[in-house]
């Protein structure tokens, strides 16, 4: 079970989201056509109980916003009553969940998303699990992430921030140095080991589970490309173009230097590969020329 801790300033108060995600499984397999590629947990709070609360989830295709009826539950778990949402279409590809009935502090809710949403092409989509638990404000206005930073890259007025000891990954504005702003929150397998950026795209190491590619074309809604795996655990990666060509080098660990070609990386090949024998594994990459 992976988790995400995140507090959110909203109604003068901060508030802390411990988001868990049931479904460790890594990311859907090559069968899946419809699933939901980020789930973004967002607050507004004021007084004892949150109103408000809402969701945004991003499917990797667009969805019949027909087939949402019914199909969105959010659950207090300790008792089991339903907290009553509302289902707003923001994009073809995007839906926001708002609780429309107060949320408590110190409780524990269910999300779920499901498995009757379909694509407007008609595929079945993935269901979708996530449970996260309240805790009680504390008057801090400035957003912070409870972990050490381990990655960090900027892309124009944007900064793209992970931590190998907690997962997701966090976005944040820039425009304004002395105040940055959070702009987005997703949603990770696993811990990030650390993150680049590189032409509208960043790479994320995920060790074992490959390098999750996001497309940052619009910085405050990243959007999942693909997952390019690898046979070893991923500790580094270093985007490069050639000849108008996209690149990665991969340092995987026990399975040595990896060079994939990127350009598409829906269908990424590995075109060169180094493996430094046993016991000596590549832990850094970096580029020069």
């Amino acid at each position: 079970m992976s988790a995400l801790a995140l507090m959110s300033t909203a109604g003068g108060c901060t508030c802390t989201v411990v988001e868990d995600d049931d479904d460790d499984d890594g990311p859907p397999g090559p069968e899946a056509t419809c699933y939901v590629s980020s789930l973004e947990p967002g607050f507004a709070a004021e007084g004892v109980e949150v109103a408000g609360s809402a969701f945004r989830a991003t499917f990797n295709v667009p969805i019949d916003a027909s087939t949402l009826v019914d199909q969105v539950r959010l659950v207090r778990l300790e008792d089991q009553v339903d907290v009553d949402v509302d289902v707003t279409v923001v994009d073809p590809r995007t839906i926001e969940i708002t609780a429309t009935g107060a949320l408590r502090f110190w409780s524990e809710y269910g999300l779920q998303i499901g498995e009757g949403v379909r694509s407007v092409d008609g595929d079945a989509c993935l269901s979708e699990s996530t449970s996260f638990s309240t805790v009680e404000p504390t008057a801090d206005p400035v957003t912070v992430r409870p972990a050490p930073i381990s990655g960090l890259a900027v892309s124009g007025q944007h900064a793209f921030v992970a931590s190998s000891e907690l997962p997701g990954i966090q976005v944040y504005d820039t425009s304004d140095p002395a105040g940055p702003s959070l702009v987005a929150s997703l949603m990770t397998p696993s811990s990030p080991v650390t993150i680049q950026a590189g032409h509208g795209r960043i790479y994320v190491p995920m060790g074992w589970n490959g390098v999750w590619v996001y497309d940052i074309s619009d910085p405050g809604n990243p959007t999942l490309l693909a997952v390019v795996g690898t046979p070893g655990s991923v500790s580094d990666v270093e985007p490069f173009e050639r000849d108008g060509r996209l690149y990665l080098a991969v340092a995987d660990g026990g399975m040595g230097l990896e060079i994939h070609d990127v350009t598409d990386p829906k269908v990424s090949t590995v075109i060169a590969s180094h493996y430094f024998g046993p016991g000596v594994g590549a832990t850094r990459v970096s580029m020069s020329g």
